[in-house]
């Protein structure tokens, strides 16, 4: 005996999944990039670079890695020059 016509029947009456999608998500139908997330201090526009706000209002920057250089890292704890 098969179970489909009463498994069928009985996912006919669930509602139909619904997706929600955030400002952080990609919307993979228009592959639309993430909208930046701006500093939460009132009236700046800069994007967040750490703990919600950007490096005016108290972000740390990382430093280079390399012996001698101060430069902000970029990727992988090197500056763009040695990284």
């Amino acid at each position: 005996m098969s179970l489909q016509p009463f498994a069928n029947a009985m996912y006919a009456q669930l509602p139909a999944p619904t997706v929600e999608f955030d400002s952080s998500m990609k919307n993979p139908k228009t592959k639309e990039k993430p909208v930046k997330r701006s500093c939460s201090v009132v009236g700046c526009n800069n994007g967040i670079v750490q703990g919600g706000v950007c490096i005016a209002h108290g972000a740390k920057r990382r430093k280079c890695r390399f012996p001698g250089c101060t430069k902000s890292s970029k990727s992988a704890g090197m500056c763009s020059k040695h990284g």
